[in-house]
């Protein structure tokens, strides 16, 4: 996914409609990534990712290096007007130790 801030116009309107103050512009998404699976779209504005407020891109990086494999990802998406949710499982296996069954001796 490619992100930055929000062109100037869009800024303006985020704050004057939804009085929304932050957030990062979604310039593009890959097909087959993440981000498409999640359900982000080019020109949405991310909000928040994993509870986390966005104001600049970095916040975004910083924020899925801190999700784990396996882990859920939940997202505020700012799209045609309206606040939506989105959210998916970040790819990869979980950190979380495999239970063993205790075994007995035959």
């Amino acid at each position: 996914v490619e992100v930055s801030l929000p062109p100037t116009e869009l800024a303006s309107s985020l704050e004057k409609s939804a009085e929304i103050r932050h957030g990062i512009y979604v310039a593009k998404v890959e097909p087959r990534s993440v981000a498409s699976s999640l359900g982000l779209k080019s020109g949405d504005v991310m909000l928040s990712f994993n509870e986390r407020q966005l104001s600049e891109p970095r916040d975004l990086k910083e924020a899925w290096e801190h999700a784990a494999p396996g882990a859920a990802l939940k997202t505020r998406v700012w799209r045609d007007g309206k606040i939506i949710h989105l959210a998916g499982i970040r790819p990869g296996e979980s950190r979380a130790r495999p239970r063993l069954k205790k075994l007995r001796k035959l």
